[in-house]
């Protein structure tokens, strides 16, 4: 599988996403994407291409991601300037790579950090999007995945702490939680639309019509990564060893209370029950607030007559996903075999 055959989304519309044509300022509006890698960016990137019918733009310069515009996503290095509306970034990691722009608004998106160290893993060793090995990192190269879970698990800590400390504070922001677009895509588009026109209620407009056909669970709006999916795939609790797993549990206790992934006795409808707690691991943890009310209170303050601004990628903003190892790109990547069941 490709990163072609991921984004074949793009060429479903008939090709007919445009650019914006600058003669309107987009003051105000201008939206940063801010999502961890593996996260999901590019399933949500579907969903606010085809909707909106306007390219996404993203920070990284044209020569980094140039396999990207070669599939399709023609918006890369757009960014700072009025032709496109939302611009992804994987704020604020250090990659020299990223260009400096200023947003009004902000997007982050989250995902089970179990997943996302996994699907990572995947990324940099199969140079690929979609790949994945035959091989089970935890079992045959259980010192390379240790290492790798640590790396990951910390720059997972400071992403949540920047971006909710920095990002979500200085600008009008709305979380995304990626198993929620993945379930039920629908409430989570029209609040996101909303939010990002600051218009409370959508019903009757154009729009509408286009969450509706787009967002619908109908639809293959799980396309993208339904190709992923496997009926064999490892379940990810079972890749981490219990003292990995209670590393994760304590450095992201606040992001994964925050995002509602914590188990709870009593409920067992729900879905994202990933983390067991007691009362004494969470004493410092405000069990009161999640991205839920958090995000009510963002819609609450539509429409906003203040137009807020902030710097995305400053230097002083980022910090390094590999910090102070030589191994910064370590891979296990020539014992690998492809997995193409």
């Amino acid at each position: 599988m490709t990163r072609q055959a991921e984004l074949s989304w793009v060429d479903e519309n008939g090709g007919t996403f445009r650019f914006l044509d600058k003669q309107t300022s987009l003051s105000g509006f201008r939206t940063v994407f801010a999502s961890f890698p593996r996260s999901g960016n590019s399933f949500l990137r579907r969903f606010l291409e085809q909707i909106s019918g306007i390219h996404t733009g993203a920070d990284v310069r044209v020569d980094g991601t140039l396999n990207l515009q070669m599939c399709g996503l023609i918006g890369e290095g757009h960014v700072g300037v009025d032709d496109v509306w939302i611009c992804k970034s994987h704020f604020a990691l250090d990659q020299e790579l990223c260009k400096e722009f200023t947003a009004n608004k902000a997007i982050i998106l989250f995902r089970n950090p179990l997943d996302v160290i996994i699907s990572y893993t995947h990324l940099q060793n199969m140079a690929s999007h979609s790949l994945t090995c035959k091989e089970r990192y935890d079992k045959e190269f259980p010192e390379y995945w240790e290492w790798f879970v640590r790396v990951v698990d910390e720059a997972l800590r400071d992403f949540y702490h920047v971006n909710m400390a920095r990002l979500a504070t200085s600008i009008p922001t709305y979380i995304v939680r990626y198993e929620d677009v993945v379930e039920n895509p629908l409430p989570v588009l029209k609040e996101l639309f909303s939010f990002l026109l600051d218009t409370p209620d959508l019903t009757g407009t154009i729009l509408e019509q286009r969450i509706l056909k787009y967002g619908s669970t109908s639809t293959q709006s799980k396309a993208i990564y339904g190709l992923k999916s496997k009926s064999k795939r490892i379940p990810s609790r079972e890749l981490y060893n219990d003292e990995l797993f209670a590393l994760i549990k304590k450095d992201l206790k606040h992001m994964i209370h925050f995002l509602d992934y914590q188990q709870e006795e009593g409920n067992p409808s729900k879905k994202t029950q990933f983390f067991p707690y007691t009362p004494e691991e969470t004493k410092d943890v405000d069990l009161s607030f999640n991205y839920r009310e958090f995000n009510k209170r963002s819609l609450a303050q539509i429409p906003n007559t203040e137009v807020k601004e902030f710097v995305v990628n400053q230097p002083g903003d980022k910090f390094r996903l590999f910090r102070g190892s030589i191994f910064k790109w370590q891979c296990v990547t020539e014992h690998l075999h492809i997995d193409e069941e």
